[in-house]
This record gives structure tokens, C-alpha cells and sequence, in this order.
């Protein structure tokens, strides 16, 4: 059975993490979804040493560090091999990875562990948005938060977007022409609405 996985790519409140529920309505229980960003949040909620500096990252806006991310990474990795070589009866056959690899240097290790577990073929989808529309995305979900009454998440402030962007443009974005060199590269226009997205991602994957 051939074993794919596909890496979601684009700044900040691009929708990655809203598209990535698409897949599971695409492929059902024949695909997983893996979010860096929720395994660290999870992490950073558990109290331990390591939790407490990824959280103390998170409220600063910078990245987790390569070395924390791998971990919680290769964790699941570790899970998931265990899964699919000891239930016979275990579908999965596609993951969806969500905020790895998010610069150059990331894509060699990236690479490394995919061959390692088994991975015949990574697949990008790249969500194309404009500053514009980001801003406006994130102001909407703050907004929304608050009338709510729910609590924000630590990263849900205008000064660390502008961090997150920025940091983005500058470490994840080029290794965009990389992937492009590979052929292996879907593009989405994803400054139209959620519905418009959904509906051009299910028709390209």
C-alpha cells in the first residue's frame, strides 16, 4: 500500500488548518491529520520543563526551535509506524502535515524522516494569500474570540502576526521555488472564501 503524505503550506491565517479537515472529508479514515502547532500547544500545556519553554516561545510569537518540533514530530511518527505494522487492519494511507517543514533547512530532515517510515511520495499544497487578507482574517477571529467570551490564544495579538508574517516571508516562504523544482507543488488562491478554497483543493488533490 502506498504510503503519501502531503504538506500544508502558507503564512499565518491562511486556512491551512480549516483546509486540512477538507482532506479527511476527501479520504475519510484513510487519512490522519498531523498539526505541529497542536502538538506544541498540547505540550505546552502539560507543565513539564520542555512544555514551559515551548510555551514561553509561543507568547514571544517566534518559532518553536527545530529540535523541540522534531521531537514532537518523530513522536507521532514513532506511534503511527507502530500502528501500521501491528493492526492489520489499520487504513491510513495518506497524512496531512500541517506547519512541517516550515523553512529550508527543515526540508532535508523532513525527507530523511519520511523515507525512514515508509513514505513513498510528498505532495505540497501551497495557500497563496495576500498581507491583506491575512490581517483581516485574524482581526475577524479575535473579534469573534472575544464576543464569545472564549479565551484567546496566546499568538491571537496584532504585534505577534506581525512577527509570525515577517518571520514566515523570511524562513518558510523561499523554499517554496524548491518544491516547485521537485514538480510536486499544488497552488491554491486562497484569498477567496473558505467554501471557494475548499472546493479547489478537492479538485486538484
Amino acid at each position: 500500500m502506498q504510503l503519501t503524505s502531503y504538506v500544508l503550506l502558507g503564512p499565518p491565517c491562511s486556512g491551512k488548518g480549516t483546509q486540512a479537515h477538507n482532506f479527511k472529508e476527501a479520504f475519510g479514515e484513510k487519512l490522519e491529520m498531523v498539526s505541529t502547532g497542536d502538538l506544541l500547544r498540547i505540550k505546552a500545556g502539560d507543565g513539564s520543563e520542555i512544555g514551559n519553554e515551548i510555551a514561553s516561545v509561543l507568547r514571544s510569537g517566534k518559532l518553536v526551535s527545530d529540535d523541540l518540533v522534531v521531537s514532537a514530530l518523530r513522536n507521532y511518527l514513532e506511534v503511527f509506524d507502530i500502528r501500521r505494522r501491528y493492526e492489520p487492519m489499520y487504513p491510513v494511507d495518506k497524512v496531512v502535515f500541517d506547519g512541517f517543514p516550515r523553512n529550508y533547512s527543515q526540508i532535508a530532515i523532513f525527507e530523511s524522516l519520511m523515507e525512514e517510515f515508509g513514505f513513498d511520495q510528498i505532495c505540497i499544497v501551497y495557500f497563496k494569500v495576500d498581507d491583506e487578507i491575512l490581517m483581516k482574517r485574524l482581526s475577524s477571529r479575535i473579534s469573534e474570540t472575544i464576543s464569545k467570551g472564549m479565551k484567546l490564544r496566546e499568538d491571537d495579538n496584532l504585534e505577534i502576526f506581525h512577527k509570525r508574517l515577517e518571520e514566515y516571508k523570511e524562513k518558510t516562504d523561499p523554499m517554496i521555488s524548491y518544491f516547485y523544482s521537485q514538480g510536486n507543488v499544488i497552488t491554491i488562491d486562497a484569498n477567496r472564501s473558505a467554501d471557494h478554497v475548499k472546493a479547489d483543493l478537492l479538485s486538484k488533490i
